[in-house]
């Protein structure tokens, strides 16, 4: 009887530990897929924010540093959920949303990237073929791994609850069939049996469990020390658990400090429980950094212990790690960014009153890099940046620090800058620094920085103190470029009304504001209207007509002359075409029309002097095209460009020749058909006997090589008088005509007209 009833009794143990198991299983299953969908939707969440931040930099046409910040913090916190999540469930739909969600992160990373830098229509056109399709496909996927979690959800829900159920049937029927066959006496003996034969197999399954699961489980008293851990213990720190065993648990942490107290408050509280990151040592190698659950048991009739639940995250703190440095560090240079930068700045501005220090910040900027850019493409403008990050890390002290802030900015912080004169000792070190020449392609290029200095005496916040680093470089930059400025209160109103002069001429187009004047070119021998050129001038309806020298450098640097020069040669030509109509017998015989380096770099500019000529019917040696040497920089690129041109049947001139050191050199490289003396060598022919030497070799060389000569600046009887006994052909200055009105430009083809006549 008894052997009976022990057997009948193990069965429906087992059966019942079986099925309990498989219940504990499927409801935990649930459990975990609800929990991954709710994360999912968060995620979703976190994309509508990107999303809405995003359509708010492109409608402004730039990136808040506030944005910036919560970008930058919305992405890292979303990209760890993400990894949390793949490690708790393999699906395929979490990671096609996975996958989704890097696709759009990077996507409105790289938007970012060019509204920092000001490409505001790149950016826009990164949002249309880029952000807007991953978009679509992250929202698609995101929704589609909800729905897949939540119905895998209700599925384990549902077979746990009818599990439930067909277990408590047969538990029920096993237990009447019992009670039925045995009687009441002998059934409890064997009921009393069996559950010790059940504890001690539930004692065994455990102590298997948990020596072949991934985490370490172990027990201490209420003093903290070990009284039972799992065999797994070994794998993690590399001691045998029958070592570990009777050793306090804080022993093992390499800092305990921070534990101790937390501990403490768990094991006064029954039933208390909290969490633990802590780094546990390693026995012969680096430690390992753990989370750890600690539950006050002490009052558990079986525990009597705190139980410690132990996961190795050393791979998911090393990955927050890098996350961590992703967010805070330039990718390109490895330097700070600008978020860690102003952060160090804050710290180091709230702590300069306590510690007597006078921190400062230097703004730096490479000169003339976008033409670096344009000329030599963006891989050399890459390994130029590099370069000068490891240069400026190498020029400061060891508790000063450089940032990247975006383009070819850079900033300094000089933690304690005592006085005005150690930041311009450190400036002075930096453009030192900038200046020294740079390998690239095979080639030597000397490049200069500008570098803008604000005091903390003059800010309170880093955002105020940056800004007046930048205003200060901006005024190093017009005052030559290559040098450095300290900020001064009246630099901000000068910035402020260069920044609205900028926004003025990106509208100057569409308003009507710019226009052209003409200034003859004249025959030196007879002083006769051969051609003229188009000067661009600006009509700004509030400042009055601003200076060249005020506007085009800011077209330059902005992109905009690209489309400016498009609108010179439009309007040239047709004017050009105008005169040749009403005078058909005495209009001048070109038009010359200047390009900058942005416009030969254009793939479309052949074109758009095609189509000038074409629509005002001028034959192409009708149209001269004047370059100066910094447009030929990039000699590969600006050859190729002036050969198409000529192939139009264009002519070329080069500009201001003799003011720059490889003039000659482009006079070799380049088929050019007009040279024109800069007006340095004509103002001095006939008072520099050097200058005289000069011109009378330029103008030499030029009828070598079959060149045709305008002289530039030509103010006063006594140079023109130098240049006909020199046998220059052509002229332009002040002493035939100041630029003019295309109608004044009728009068003079009408005076020179009548002299003809008279003569």
């Amino acid at each position: 009887m008894r052997r009976p009833l022990i057997i009948a009794t193990l069965l429906v143990a087992a059966i019942f530990a079986v099925m309990m198991g498989g219940v504990s299983r499927l409801g935990a299953q649930a459990e975990r897929d609800w929990k991954i969908a709710t994360d999912v939707t968060q995620l979703q969440a976190n994309v509508h924010r990107l999303s809405a931040l995003e359509w708010q930099a492109v409608a402004e046409g730039k990136v808040s540093p506030a944005a910036h910040q919560d970008v930058a913090a919305t992405l890292v916190s979303s990209r760890l959920m993400l990894v949390r999540l793949r490690g708790r469930s393999d699906s395929a739909a979490l990671e096609r949303f996975a996958v989704a969600f890097e696709r759009y992160a990077g996507a409105v990373e790289h938007e970012f990237a060019f509204l920092e830098l000001g490409r505001v229509d790149e950016a826009e056109q990164i949002d249309e073929e880029l952000v807007d399709p991953a978009f679509a496909l992250v929202t698609r996927a995101s929704a589609d791994s909800v729905a897949a979690h939540r119905a895998a959800a209700r599925r384990s829900g549902a077979t746990a609850r009818t599990g439930s159920v067909v277990l408590g049937v047969l538990a029920l029927a096993l237990i009447i069939g019992l009670v039925a066959r045995f009687h009441r006496t002998g059934r409890a003996l064997a009921a009393a049996r069996a559950s010790e034969r059940a504890r001690r197999d539930g004692e065994e399954w455990l102590r298997g469990l948990l020596g072949n699961a991934s985490d370490t489980v172990a027990v201490t008293d209420a003093a903290g020390r070990l009284t039972w851990v799992s065999e797994t213990v070994e794998q993690l720190i590399g001691v045998p658990a029958t070592e570990v065993v009777g050793t306090v648990f804080t022993e093992h942490m390499e800092d305990p400090e921070a534990a101790v107290h937390k501990l403490g408050a768990i094991a006064a509280a029954p039933g208390a429980r909290d969490d633990l990151q802590v780094r546990l040592k390693r026995a012969g190698g680096r430690g390992v950094d753990v989370e750890a659950r600690v539950t006050n048991l002490l009052d558990h009739p079986t525990v009597g212990g705190i139980v410690v639940n132990i996961r190795d995250v050393s791979d998911r703190t090393a990955l927050e790690g890098r996350l961590r440095h992703q967010a805070l560090h330039d990718p390109l240079t490895g330097l700070a960014n600008r978020a860690l930068f102003e952060d160090r700045l804050e710290h180091a501005l709230a702590s300069a009153g306590r510690a007597g220090r006078h921190p400062a910040v230097l703004f730096c900027d490479l000169d003339d890099f976008k033409t670096i850019n344009d000329s030599l493409g963006h891989e050399a403008g890459d390994a130029l940046l590099e370069e000068l990050g490891r240069r400026l890390a190498a020029t400061l002290r060891d508790a000063d620090s450089v940032a990247r802030l975006g383009g070819d900015e850079f900033a300094v912080l000089i933690e304690d800058a005592g006085d005005a004169d150690d930041a311009v000792a450190v400036a002075e070190r930096v453009l030192a620094a900038m200046a020294a020449p740079v390998q690239l392609r095979g080639r030597e290029l000397a490049v200069h920085g500008s570098v803008g200095i604000a005091m903390s005496d003059d800010a309170t916040d880093a955002q105020t103190l940056l800004r007046q680093a930048d205003v200060a470089m901006y005024a190093a930059k017009s005052d030559g470029k290559g040098r450095f400025r300290l900020f001064e209160q009246r630099m901000h109103e000068a910035v402020m009304q260069r920044l609205e002069l900028k926004a003025d001429l990106s509208r100057a187009i569409d308003r009507g504001e710019l226009f052209l004047a003409y200034q003859p070119i004249v025959a030196v021998d007879s002083s006769r209207l051969v051609g003229v050129e188009a000067l661009l001038r600006w009509r700004h309806p509030a400042r009055g007509v601003v200076a060249p020298d005020d506007f085009i450098p800011m077209a330059e640097e902005s992109g905009l002359i690209v489309p400016i020069g498009r609108w010179v040669l439009q309007e040239a030509t047709r004017q050009f075409a105008r005169w040749k109509r009403e005078r058909p017998h005495g209009a001048p015989g070109h038009i010359s029309v200047n390009v900058a380096g942005a416009q030969l770099h254009d793939p479309g500019f052949t074109d758009d002097v095609a189509s000038a000529i074409a629509h005002a019917g001028l034959l192409p040696g009708e149209l001269i095209l004047e370059v100066t040497e910094s447009s030929l920089i990039d000699e590969d690129g600006s050859e190729a460009s002036l050969a198409e041109l000529r192939s139009l049947g264009t002519r070329l001139a080069i500009d201001d020749f003799g003011s720059g050191y490889s003039a000659l050199n482009y006079l070799r490289r380049f088929p050019m058909d007009i040279l024109k003396i800069d007006r340095s060598f004509v103002n001095g022919v006939t008072t520099v006997p050097r200058d005289a030497a000069l011109t009378r070799a330029m103008i030499a060389m030029a009828a070598a090589l079959g060149l045709d000569v305008v002289a530039e600046g030509v103010e006063r009887d006594e140079p023109l008088c130098a240049l006909q006994a020199l046998h220059c052909g052509m002229a332009q200055g002040f002493l035939f005509s100041r630029p003019v009105s295309p109608g004044e430009v009728l009068g003079l083809i009408d005076a020179a007209g009548a002299r003809a006549d008279a003569a």
